[in-house]
């Protein structure tokens, strides 16, 4: 009978070692996992910024065809004004 008692109480050791190990790895997969949500949402925040510089680059390239067709009329505008100088000389 004490061969069998010390037999469990060994079997009961293992098993409880086994428990610390897998709690162990349990404690690091939820800071796996709690970085990983950190890491969602820095790359949901870089995503929103990335569209919100995009958008800023899109209206930049809109303003900037709008100053291009100003300074194509004022070219025209300046031709003319020649134009009509030479004229009036």
């Amino acid at each position: 009978m004490t061969l069998l008692a010390g037999l469990a109480l060994q079997k009961a050791t293992q098993y409880l070692q086994h428990l610390q190990t897998l709690a162990h790895l349990n404690v690091q997969l939820a800071q796996m996992a709690a970085q990983l949500v950190q890491m969602t949402l820095l790359a949901d925040l870089a995503l929103q910024k990335a569209t919100q510089y995009l958008q800023h680059l899109q209206t930049l390239a809109h303003l900037n065809a709008q100053l291009a067709q100003m300074a194509a009329q004022l070219a025209q505008i300046a031709l003319l004004a020649g134009l009509a100088l030479q004229i009036a000389i």
